[in-house]
């Protein structure tokens, strides 16, 4: 007995200390009878940035969109001391009202979660700390707004510092670039003209001259329209001077309040003696949801939607089998650079990738100079010119 004493009293004194200093997780395990845990909140808004309230509560998931700052708002320290020691994992879903400057005016549970007081908490800190970006329902002018917000509240097992990986809330989805260049083939949408101005008043004083000036406005969602930009001009200044005074005038609005708002807003000036007016960008072909915005009154144009893209009409045949095996061709899927004018008719002909002959390059160049393709048009309705990249398959 006493031989098994000093045993044991060896092994408290050199084993454990050498065995909490190279694994600590296992001395830590050894020494704990009570089991650690970790509590953990989360903020996030619907559905993701810019989406609608949602009242049903049938939809709703605690998935959606978050920032950084919001964790502040709630924290592991807010939530009741009993829920932080045994396994928890439950959602609060808030409707949640916002005032112009961004802050929550008020707070109503939509879906509670499995304990009372977890939603008693999220109303209460939201509404005390929460702070939202403003929103603008036309540039200048701040708007309230209603919002779906999900708190999720966990507790798990404590894991060590090493093996957790800690997850990131969603960042901000990145605004699509700004198209640029003319003419103009797409254009992101969002803003319109709340009232057309009669544009015959603002013809230059004895200016007698027509034509059209297209021009890009950019709109900040504080301050308004901040720059005119004319793209292509009507060859008289003074119609290219009167388009952007009357463009920086014209009363905006969004489809939807947003906060994330610099946008842009390509407008055709048409310049006539009699009946000028302004057209706007037309909803694009084959898109799913085709955006409208409200045109001028004085637009005489029918046309309803843009087409972006060509199709070939008419093409005779390109070449026959025997020709092919008699060629020294490598490659059967050639491709050229095609130059296209506002008619669809082609105008100009250069390979991109060879077929390796020569002469079949140049036979398939000229039977595809003969090819009529579908007219595409610019945002306005207006045909334009392109140069493409055109396949073709010889191995059919």
């Amino acid at each position: 007995m006493i031989a098994l004493r000093k045993c044991f009293r060896w092994l408290a004194t050199w084993v454990l200390p050498i065995i909490s200093t190279l694994f600590p997780g296992v001395a830590r395990a050894t020494n704990s009878t009570t089991p650690q845990w970790d509590t953990t909140v989360a903020i996030e808004q619907q559905g993701g940035w810019g989406s609608q309230f949602q009242p049903d509560v049938s939809k709703l998931r605690a998935i959606g969109y978050s920032r950084w700052d919001w964790r502040s708002w709630v924290t592991a320290a807010d939530v009741p001391h009993d829920l932080q020691s045994r396994a928890l994992d439950t959602s609060t879903y808030l409707e949640v009202d916002v005032d112009e400057t961004g802050r929550v005016s008020n707070c109503i549970v939509l879906k509670p979660s499995s304990d009372a007081r977890l939603d008693q908490i999220a109303c209460r800190r939201i509404v005390q700390a929460g702070k939202f970006d403003v929103v603008y329902s036309a540039p200048g002018i701040r708007a309230a707004q209603r919002i779906n917000i999900a708190v999720t509240w966990k507790t798990v097992p404590h894991v060590d510092p090493e093996l957790r990986t800690q997850s990131l809330p969603i960042a901000a989805p990145p605004a699509p670039p700004l198209p640029s260049g003319w003419p103009r083939m797409a254009w992101r949408s969002g803003l319109g003209i709340v009232q057309f101005p009669d544009l015959q008043s603002f013809y230059p004083v004895h200016d007698h001259g027509t034509g059209k000036t297209s021009i890009e406005l950019t709109i900040a969602p504080d301050t308004g329209t901040t720059k005119c930009d004319v793209g292509v001009g009507s060859g008289d200044q003074g119609l290219d001077n009167a388009a952007c005074v009357v463009a920086m005038k014209l009363p905006l609005r969004y489809d939807e309040p947003c906060t994330v708002c610099v946008r842009t807003l390509p407008l055709q000036f048409v310049w006539l003696r009699h009946g000028s007016y302004i057209r706007v960008p037309l909803p694009t072909k084959g898109t799913y949801h085709p955006s409208v915005i409200k045109r001028d009154p004085a637009d005489p144009t029918q046309q309803a939607q843009t087409e972006p893209s060509r199709r070939i009409i008419s093409v005779g045949p390109l070449v026959n089998a025997k020709d092919i095996a008699a060629s020294s061709a490598s490659n059967f899927r050639p491709s050229l650079w095609l130059t296209i004018d506002e008619t669809g008719k082609v105008t100009n002909c250069s390979i991109n990738r060879s077929t390796g002959d020569l002469t079949l390059d140049a036979r398939i160049c000229g039977v595809m100079g003969k090819t009529t393709y579908s007219v595409i048009t610019d945002i306005f309705g207006d045909p334009v010119p392109n140069r493409m990249i055109q396949y073709v398959n010889l191995s059919r």
